[in-house]
């Protein structure tokens, strides 16, 4: 999700299993994963990656934020709240559209996937740093 005073600029999330969907200020999307450790990925003029080990059942909360001062994209957790709607009350629910989903999209995937997977292999082995998506996010 992202905050309603975001600025207006749209960000792509990836997986490693491909392209999530693209967020603006004021929207959320929401994925059906697989228990087990997964990757997120996005980008601008720097990357951010969130890494989770992801138990059925549970449901977790990311915010998809701006440093303005850098330009820089996080994928920053957010923990259970208290109240999921009043959380989630403001923002617009987007839906990925499968018709956007050209041979361009497909290729950026296949680049990005390859660079999330290899981007996990490095945090796998210490060599890389990310946001940790874990037990107190979920509920």
């Amino acid at each position: 999700m992202r905050k309603k005073e975001a600025p207006k600029l749209r960000f792509g999330v990836w997986s490693q299993d491909g392209y999530l969907g693209s967020l603006r200020a004021r929207e959320a999307f929401s994925v059906k994963l697989p228990p087990g450790e997964h990757f997120f990925f996005a980008a601008n003029l720097g990357a951010s990656v969130m890494r989770g080990q992801l138990e059925a059942g549970k449901r977790y909360y990311a915010l998809v934020d701006y440093g303005v001062m850098f330009g820089r994209v996080r994928l920053t957790p957010l923990t259970a709240p208290e109240d999921p709607d009043k959380l989630l009350k403001d923002v617009d629910w987007v839906r990925l559209d499968p018709a956007l989903v050209t041979d361009a999209v497909r290729d950026r995937e296949r680049c990005l996937g390859e660079h999330i997977r290899d981007a996990g292999d490095k945090i796998g082995r210490g060599e890389l740093g990310s946001t940790e998506l874990g037990p107190a996010q979920a509920f």
